[in-house]
């Protein structure tokens, strides 16, 4: 990303606050009127695409301090993709919008040879530019909050796809626990109360897990990390789900969970529990480079982030 995107990007226009980059999900913009834009382009098997495109979109914004307000979506299929496909996924946006409030304004539709499963891409916008430019203060010693279960998204994405060969495995209340995952993958309640609780950094944890957007948080951060694993909130259906398909639940989408940086985590924490939002700290800022991820006694560190493992089962 930096050696081959990001150097490419002109961030010197004075209307631009500021730019895409690691940590970086979205693009601010200074106008008087100005606002914000977040993508997310997603393309496993399902209309589920949609759904994690949409909300990995407004996620980004709302981590950013934004209010999504506006969609554009951008489909591409093969050329031997039925009609009836487009008018799921269509069909999805519009109900996710009409419950999140979001107007669908435009985007972009064609039939390519380019590509062999359909992609979409959302762009996500803001009406207005609600926050000011994000500066970082020194964050060392500064608490690492987890809030929501990790790895529910994928799980649940799993679940909806592999029904009928998990049902045989697994109890039905299991399956159908996962398959709830829809109603908990915005961030925006959670982002609200951090706020609130003098939170000076968020990251949505998207694709790659939440071990890609610890890097991702101390990359922007230009801190290192300590976390213990054990703290990180899971639900056991998730942990099950994983070890059938030998996933590694730390590395899988998990949209509806979000990273906070705040002086004070366990008070956050608190807060968050109290507003039936699952809640931990687990783990600190450090003045080093090193990301470290203690489990017990071992303690070993964090690679550079992968590719979501989702990809190995849709």
């Amino acid at each position: 990303m930096k050696r081959s995107v990001l150097k490419y990007m002109d961030h010197e226009k004075t209307e631009i606050a500021r730019g895409a980059g690691i940590g970086n999900d979205c693009a601010l913009f200074a106008f008087c009127q100005g606002g914000s834009v977040a993508t997310c382009s997603f393309h496993i098997k399902g209309k589920e695409k949609v759904r994690h495109a949409i909300f990995a979109a407004i996620n980004n914004l709302i981590a950013a301090g934004q209010e999504a307000k506006y969609l554009l979506l951008a489909i591409t299929l093969p050329e031997r993709a039925r009609e009836i496909k487009l008018q799921e996924i269509m069909e999805e946006a519009a109900q996710i919008g009409a419950q999140q409030n979001l107007q669908i304004v435009g985007g972009h539709t064609e039939v390519s040879t380019a590509v062999t499963d359909i992609v979409v891409t959302v762009t996500a916008l803001s009406g207005e530019n609600r926050a000011k430019t994000q500066t970082i203060p020194c964050v060392t010693g500064y608490d690492i909050v987890v809030a929501g279960y990790i790895g529910m998204e994928a799980a649940g994405m799993v679940a909806t796809a592999k029904e009928e060969e998990l049902i045989a495995r697994f109890p039905r209340w299991l399956i159908d626990d996962l398959k709830k995952y829809k109603d908990h993958v915005s961030v925006l309640q959670a982002a609200q109360i951090a706020t609130e609780h003098g939170a000076v950094l968020m990251h949505d944890i998207g694709e790659g897990g939440i071990f890609a957007s610890l890097w991702e948080m101390a990359q922007r951060a230009s801190a290192g990390l300590t976390i213990d694993i054990m703290k990180i909130p899971m639900r056991q259906s998730v942990v099950e789900v994983c070890n059938h398909y030998d996933l590694n639940p730390y590395e899988i989408l998990s949209q509806g969970c979000l990273l906070i940086l705040t002086k004070d985590g366990e008070n956050l924490a608190e807060a968050l529990i109290e507003a039936d939002i699952p809640a931990a700290v687990i783990g600190q800022m450090t003045d080093s480079n090193d990301r470290i991820i203690q489990n017990g006694e071992e303690i070993r560190y964090m690679d550079l982030p992968k590719p979501d493992q989702i990809r190995k089962i849709l």
